[in-house]
């Protein structure tokens, strides 16, 4: 679970209900809080290097339950939550330049139990009765806050009809009316030459993705194009850190 699965009920508060011993916090994600300072180490993390950081885990109290005590050259700090009590937690990260990252707040819950594609959390009493009665139950409704990102489609071709030859039909996608610029000729992040189509608007992330973008070549249609993938890029464009999923197709 990433920090944009937050309700925001809870102040800000994200909910990681962690059955397994181990949770990930990926830089990149903290980063993006960052008006100033911050492209620097996006770049290192783009070209696969990390970044020096210490970071502790802080109780609501001020009780500090784990310090990295040194800075560490890391992409994701791996928290281990074994023996790890329920309540709210507070992630500070500080980076070598002494400059503090946006701290990420969570309540760690691992009474709650997630129902995949439902939508509701329910959390079991633990505490039995003499008479060992059912386990009485609540529910809370949690809103989640959707990935979104800007699909970017690059055809890898070696052929030489012209850009207005390419041409994208597309109504929706995951539930978002949408449009695609038109083709035009660019380089993709590795530098090569393609054909490039980019969405007007951010488009969410699904599990499940619905509709269909159709790509056509000369006036043939020439098949349906892939969804785009989980991962997810921050491209800086006019000064700002921009979130992009990258398509890439051979035609």
């Amino acid at each position: 679970m990433d920090q944009d699965n937050t309700d925001e009920r809870l102040g800000g508060w994200s909910v990681l209900p962690c059955r397994s011993k181990h949770w990930s916090y990926h830089l990149d994600e903290a980063l993006t809080g960052l008006n100033v300072g911050g492209t620097e180490y996006i770049e290192r993390l783009n070209n696969g290097g990390g970044i020096l950081v210490r970071y502790q885990l802080i109780r609501p109290n001020g009780e500090v339950v784990f310090d990295s005590i040194e800075n560490q050259l890391l992409t994701k700090i791996d928290l281990t939550l074994a023996g790890l009590s329920e309540g709210m937690y507070e992630l500070v990260i500080t980076l070598d330049s002494g400059m503090s990252l946006p701290s990420f707040r969570f309540v760690y819950a691992p009474s709650l139990s997630w129902r995949p594609g439902v939508g509701v959390y329910e959390w079991f009493n633990r505490d039995q009765s003499e008479q060992k009665s059912p386990r009485a139950a609540e529910r809370y409704e949690v809103a989640f806050k959707e990935r979104e990102s800007y699909w970017r489609y690059f055809l890898m071709t070696n052929s030489l009809l012209n850009t207005h030859q390419y041409k994208l039909e597309c109504e929706s996608l995951n539930g978002v009316d949408v449009q695609f610029g038109p083709a035009c000729l660019s380089l993709d992040p590795h530098r090569r030459s393609a054909i490039m189509f980019r969405s007007k608007k951010l488009l969410p992330m699904r599990q499940s993705p619905s509709g269909k973008v159709i790509l056509e070549i000369a006036g043939d249609v020439w098949g349906q194009l892939p969804y785009a993938q989980t991962e997810v890029r921050l491209e800086k464009k006019l000064g700002k850190l921009i979130p992009v999923s990258d398509i890439y197709v051979q035609v």
